[in-house]
C-alpha cells in the first residue's frame, strides 16, 4: 500500500514539474521574442511569441507583442485577433481599441477605425492615448491624403456662338455683333507640397478665346495659383496669390488681374464650420473698353 502511495506521489512530481517546465519554457521563449522585437527582427519575434503561447504562457503583455510584430508584418488580420484578446484585459483595454483602430484604418476601414478611436477616447486610461484616439478622429473626419504630390491636368476644347460681342478699341459702334467663336484651355492644378493639412496647392495654365471676325476681344490668358494652407491646432488657415494676364492675339494687353488673400475656419461642432476669407484684387485695364 505504501509502495503504491509513493508511486502516486511520483507521478504527481513528475507532472507538477513538467508544467514548471513548460512555463519556463514559455516564459523564455517570450524574453527572446522580446529580444528579437527590440532588435527589429519581427520575423523571429513572432516565432518565439507563438512559441510561447504554445507552451501555455498567458499575459496581456504576450497578446500586445505578438499582435504589435504581426501588424509591423503587415498581417492584419492575425494582429487584430491579438488586440481583441487584449481587450479581454480591463488595464489593456485602451490600447487594445487604439490599436485596432490602427489596423482598420490600414485596411481602408474608416468606418472601423472611427469605431475603434472613439472607444479608445471613451475608455479611461492613458491620457496620451486619449489625445491620440481624438487626433486619429479629428484625421479621419478630414479625410487626409497621401502626402506625396498629386497633380491633375485638363484639357477642354469648345466651339459656339456668341449673339453679343462686346465691343473693344476702334468697334465703339459695333455693340452687338454675333460672332462664332472657339475656346481652349490646359490647366494643370494639385497639390505641390504637403498633405491635407500642412502642403501647398498650385495651378498653372493657359486659355486662349478665337472668333471669327471680331478680332479686338480675341485674347491669350496665361493664369498662375498658389495656395498655401497649414493646420493650427483646430483652425485652418490658408494664403492665396494668384495672378492672371489677358493679351490679345494681336500683341496687346487688355488687363492683368493680381490677387492676394488669407483665410482660417475652425469647427464649431461636428456639423457646424466658423470659415473668414478675405481676397485683395488689384486690376490694371489698358486697351480694354468695356
Amino acid at each position: 500500500m505504501a509502495a503504491w502511495t509513493l508511486n502516486i506521489l511520483i507521478g504527481l512530481a513528475l507532472a507538477v514539474s513538467t508544467v514548471h517546465a513548460y512555463a519556463a519554457s514559455g516564459e523564455q521563449s517570450f524574453r527572446s521574442g522580446i529580444e528579437a522585437f527590440n532588435a527589429k527582427d519581427y520575423p523571429a519575434a513572432a516565432q518565439y511569441f507563438v512559441a510561447a503561447s504554445s507552451a501555455g504562457y498567458d499575459h496581456p503583455s504576450l497578446h500586445q507583442n505578438l499582435g504589435s510584430v504581426y501588424y509591423r508584418l503587415g498581417e492584419y488580420t492575425h494582429a487584430a485577433a491579438q488586440f481583441e484578446l487584449l481587450a479581454r484585459f480591463p488595464d489593456y483595454r485602451q490600447i487594445a481599441y487604439y490599436n485596432l483602430g490602427l489596423i482598420a484604418n490600414k485596411q481602408h476601414d474608416t468606418s472601423g477605425a472611427k469605431m475603434w478611436f472613439k472607444r479608445a477616447f471613451a475608455t479611461p486610461g492613458a491620457a496620451a492615448l486619449t489625445t491620440l484616439a481624438e487626433k486619429a478622429l479629428e484625421t479621419l473626419a478630414r479625410e487626409v491624403r497621401p502626402a506625396s504630390p498629386r497633380i491633375v491636368g485638363s484639357l477642354s476644347l469648345g466651339s459656339g456662338y456668341d449673339s453679343n460681342v462686346r465691343a473693344l478699341q476702334d468697334t465703339l459702334l459695333d455693340i452687338n455683333s454675333s460672332d462664332y467663336y472657339t475656346d481652349f484651355s490646359a490647366l494643370a492644378y494639385g497639390r505641390a507640397l504637403g498633405n491635407v493639412d500642412n502642403g501647398m496647392d498650385l495651378t498653372v495654365g493657359i486659355k486662349a478665346l478665337r472668333y471669327g471676325h471680331s478680332a479686338d476681344y480675341e485674347y491669350l490668358r496665361p493664369l498662375a495659383e498658389m495656395l498655401a494652407y497649414r493646420r493650427v491646432d483646430r483652425v485652418d488657415v490658408g494664403a492665396l496669390a494668384g495672378y492672371d494676364h489677358y493679351t490679345g492675339l494681336q500683341g496687346h494687353t487688355f488687363e492683368t488681374l493680381t490677387r492676394l488673400g488669407g483665410s482660417a475656419s475652425t469647427e464649431l461642432g461636428e456639423d457646424s464650420l466658423l470659415s473668414v476669407r478675405y481676397v485683395w484684387y488689384r486690376i490694371d485695364m489698358t486697351d480694354a473698353i468695356d
